[in-house]
């Protein structure tokens, strides 16, 4: 099926290759927007909840423990 120029899929494509479609395109989205949107999610948590602390508390474990990977590990 063509619509304003663009070539759809056949209606006779199985589910499961349209969930692979799916996926692929959520990988992508995840890729280009993550680093995106899981700061507004640090910064909705510190700004506009109860429990600013615990997310401040994370981030300052996660700025002590950065190099953690490159020593070895903890143990």
């Amino acid at each position: 099926m063509k619509l304003f120029g663009v070539e759809f899929a056949p209606l006779n494509t199985p589910l499961e290759r349209r969930y692979q479609t799916l996926a692929a395109m959520m990988w992508f989205i995840t890729l280009v927007f993550g680093g995106v949107i899981g700061w507004s999610m640090v910064a909705f948590l510190v700004f506009r909840t109860p429990l600013w602390h615990v997310t401040l508390l994370y981030l300052l474990w996660m700025f002590y423990d950065r190099e953690t990977c490159e020593t070895g590990g903890r143990w």
